[in-house]
């Protein structure tokens, strides 16, 4: 079931559906009994009017359990037709767009109770868990604009699908540095030890109880990769970015001990309190609504709870 506040702050149902393992919606056909009818089912994906699923490269046919054309990528799954959803095995896989996910050198899909232990290389496998938990949690399904200009994104399969355009993850070596996106690289850098803490209003102290706000690594990541999407995909960026904010004394965000928490600029401040926030929503984490943050070490990419430094023992 998906649900949503009404008018009056109380939750309604939205949405219901009930799947197969496949995919196919098994209560009432292919509409709901409670809610209205939403486009958006199975795995996020947009059911079209033939009853077929799009995922972006290919369309899937549920109620089969097949693509309706081959995989792009067949010569690498020899063992398997090139006609299957998830090689035959939606219970463990997902196959986002039936084709692959590209981060750095590594070739990434999402794989239900993957064993991060088999992943020698420490960044790589906390990026691993880190793509896995957004991926999971729909957090980058987001909705862009308002009205009946709105549209609903997958953020991640987005990226994956565009054959122009290589996204590279880069671990953040420097302690304390904020994570950043690179438009000129097209590439972030991402630190999976360190989360954030932060005012949940700027104008406020850190003293007064429930202020301080705080965000995952994953939720740091998720934040970078929309910016690239933004980058890659979204024409009014270059205006945003350039929109400084550094002398409009209107967008100033000051603290009681005067420091201006204010966002750089338009683009940050529409990533960070819009797409951002929807993120962290789906996430269960704090919202965001300025640019202050204090980096702070945690021990995995989904914790906001600090982890201590050893302390040396006395002679």
């Amino acid at each position: 079931m998906n649900f949503a506040k009404n008018v009056g702050e109380a939750l309604e149902v939205t949405d219901t559906n009930n799947y197969y393992a496949f995919g196919m919606n098994h209560i009432g056909g292919m509409k709901s009994l409670l809610g209205g009818y939403q486009n958006y089912k199975y795995n996020g994906k947009e059911l079209q009017e033939n009853g077929m699923y799009d995922y972006g490269a290919r369309m899937y046919m549920p109620d089969i359990g097949r693509w309706g054309v081959v995989d792009p990528l067949l010569e690498k799954y020899r063992r398997h037709s090139p006609d299957n959803y998830a090689v035959n095995n939606p219970i463990m896989f997902i196959d986002p767009d039936g084709r692959d996910i590209k981060f750095g050198d590594n070739v990434y899909s999402y794989e239900k109770n993957r064993d991060y232990s088999k992943i020698k290389n420490e960044f790589d496998r906390n990026t691993y868990e880190a793509l896995d938990y957004l991926y999971s949690t729909g957090a980058l399904n987001v909705t862009i604009g308002e009205g009946e200009g709105a549209k609903t994104v997958n953020i991640m399969d987005e990226m994956i699908n565009d054959k122009k355009n290589t996204f590279t993850i880069n671990e953040q070596t420097k302690s304390g540095e904020k994570n950043e996106y690179d438009p000129n690289t097209k590439s972030v850098k991402f630190n999976p030890k360190e989360a954030v803490r932060f005012r949940k209003d700027g104008a406020k102290s850190t003293l007064e109880e429930g202020n301080i706000g705080y965000n995952s690594p994953s939720s740091r990541l998720g934040h970078e990769v929309i910016h690239g999407y933004n980058h890659l995909f979204d024409s009014k960026y270059g205006e945003r970015r350039r929109n400084d904010y550094s002398t409009k004394s209107e967008k100033s965000i000051f603290t009681p001990d005067g420091a201006n928490l204010r966002f750089k600029n338009e683009e940050e401040e529409f990533t960070t309190t819009n797409l951002g926030n929807q993120m962290n929503k789906a996430l269960t984490e704090d919202q965001r609504t300025n640019y202050g943050i204090i980096p702070y070490p945690v021990g995995s990419v989904k914790s906001i709870k600090e982890v201590k430094p050893p302390t040396t023992p006395t002679p």
